[in-house]
C-alpha cells in the first residue's frame, strides 16, 4: 500500500500546476463517492468580465479546495507542504508538462486523503494564458502521446498504463484518462484529469488504495474544483 500511495504522490507532484491501507470491496468507492466535494462547494458561475490576466501564487491559492470543501473525513495531505520540485525521476511524458511550457509557474497544489488513506486526491491549478484552449489541446495531446510510465525508482519503481477514459465533461472542457499501476494486492486506478474553468488549468488526480474511484465520484470531485475556481476568478 505504501508504493501505491508514492506512485500517486509522484505523479501528483509531476503534474502540479496540477494524483496506505483501506478496503478493498465496493464500500470504499461508495465512500470516497459520498464525500466528494459537490455539496459543499458553490455552483459554477460564468466568469465575468474584467477578471482576466495572469493571477498570481496568492490568488490561485485561495481558488483551491480546503478539506471543509471536499466533506467529511477528508483532511490535507502533509504532502501538500513538500517544496521538493526535482522531476528528475518522473515519466518524461508527464514532467514535459512543465519543461516545454505547457504548465508554467505560477502553481499551486493540494492533496486530500480520505478515511486514513482509503481514498486519495490531489488538484493542482495555474494559468491557461491568453488562449486557454490552446493550452488545453496541448496538455491533452502530451497526455495521449504518453508512453514513459516507469513511476519511481529502484526497488519502488512501478510500470503503469495510461489509457483514455469516459469520464464526464467537467468545467468547461475535460479530459480525463485512467493510470493502472499494478501492485501485489491488485491493480489500482487513478483518475487523471485536465481540465479549463475559464483561464485557469486544472490538473485532477484521484485514486483509492485499492480499486478505482467511479466516474461520477472524479466528475463530483473536478466539477467542485472548477466551481470554486469560477467563484473565486468571479469575485476578484
Amino acid at each position: 500500500m505504501r508504493r501505491t500511495a508514492a506512485a500517486i504522490g509522484t505523479l501528483a507532484v509531476v503534474a502540479t500546476v496540477a494524483v496506505g491501507c483501506g478496503s478493498s470491496d465496493s464500500s470504499s468507492s461508495d465512500r470516497k463517492e459520498e464525500t466528494t466535494t459537490t455539496s459543499a462547494a458553490p455552483a459554477t458561475e460564468t466568469r465575468e468580465a474584467g477578471t482576466s490576466g495572469e493571477p498570481t501564487e496568492a490568488e490561485l491559492r485561495e481558488m483551491l479546495l480546503t478539506a471543509a470543501e471536499m466533506g467529511e473525513g477528508w483532511t490535507v495531505d502533509p504532502s501538500s507542504d513538500d517544496d521538493d520540485d526535482d522531476d528528475s525521476d518522473q515519466p518524461s511524458c508527464l514532467s514535459d508538462l512543465k519543461t516545454n511550457g505547457i504548465i508554467n509557474d505560477p502553481r499551486v497544489d493540494i492533496s486530500f486523503n480520505y478515511d486514513n488513506g482509503a481514498a486519495y486526491a490531489f488538484e493542482g491549478l495555474t494559468w491557461a494564458g491568453e488562449d486557454p484552449d490552446t493550452t488545453f489541446e496541448a496538455a491533452v495531446d502530451a497526455l495521449d502521446g504518453c508512453d514513459d510510465l516507469t513511476i519511481g525508482e529502484g526497488a519502488d519503481a512501478v510500470e503503469g498504463t495510461l489509457t483514455r477514459a469516459d469520464l464526464p465533461t467537467m468545467g468547461d472542457q475535460s479530459q480525463g484518462w485512467l493510470l493502472s499501476i499494478p501492485t501485489a494486492t491488485g491493480e489500482v486506478g487513478v483518475h487523471v484529469v485536465i481540465a479549463t474553468q475559464g483561464d485557469i488549468l486544472i490538473v485532477a488526480m484521484d485514486g483509492l488504495a485499492r480499486g478505482s474511484v467511479t466516474p461520477d465520484a472524479t466528475a463530483q470531485f473536478v466539477d467542485g474544483a472548477a466551481a470554486k475556481v469560477a467563484q473565486t476568478r468571479a469575485a476578484a
